[in-house]
């Protein structure tokens, strides 16, 4: 069964023979990537989850009001992603490491904001909660886990996404051989 959307061909020639990896630069190791490129954004939502793990588990009377100003730091959020997967895209493809970006694209955007996040999960458990029990705090960090889990999911895909984007972009701007 064919779909009546058309295929997107990539812009690229695809006969074109493997080429070896040159040796990259220091900061386009994954793991240097991602302690770089995850504190852009977690500064950027620090005071929301402040203000967001204070409502959920500290205070019981009182719910969230600030949907507003919510909104607004996922909006920035999102573009602190955009701007730093295609950063990080563009100094992989330039040191020419073409092998797996797309991979890299979401790990780089996902992996960066789950570790400041886990690390302010863990931070916010032993400074600001005062839980006795064992199953208290085992249940706040499995729903920790998940909060920051779903946030990280949803950065990766928009890190993707936008690598895509600029890759599919740029190569098309590039005389086909």
């Amino acid at each position: 069964m064919k779909s009546r959307v058309p295929n997107v061909e990539p812009p690229i020639n695809k006969a074109v023979a493997a080429s070896r990896i040159p040796r990259q630069p220091f900061y386009n190791n994954l793991f240097i990537s991602v302690l770089f490129s995850g504190a852009f954004p977690f500064g950027i939502i620090f005071v929301e989850m402040l203000f967001l793990f204070k409502s959920l588990w500290v205070e019981k009377v009182s719910y969230y009001y600030m949907y507003g100003f919510l909104t607004f730091t996922t909006f920035l959020l999102f573009i602190v992603i955009l701007e730093i997967s295609i950063i990080t895209t563009y100094l992989r493809l330039n040191a020419g490491n073409f092998y797996n970006w797309q991979w890299k694209a979401f790990l780089n955007s996902f992996c960066s904001i789950l570790l400041y996040l886990f690390m302010y999960t863990i931070y916010y458990l032993f400074f600001h909660m005062k839980l006795v029990d064992v199953v208290s705090v085992l249940l706040y960090l499995i729903y920790a886990s998940l909060l920051n889990l779903l946030i990280s999911v949803a950065c990766g895909a928009i890190g993707l996404l936008t690598s895509t984007w600029f890759v599919y972009t740029m190569y098309s701007s590039v005389k086909k051989d």
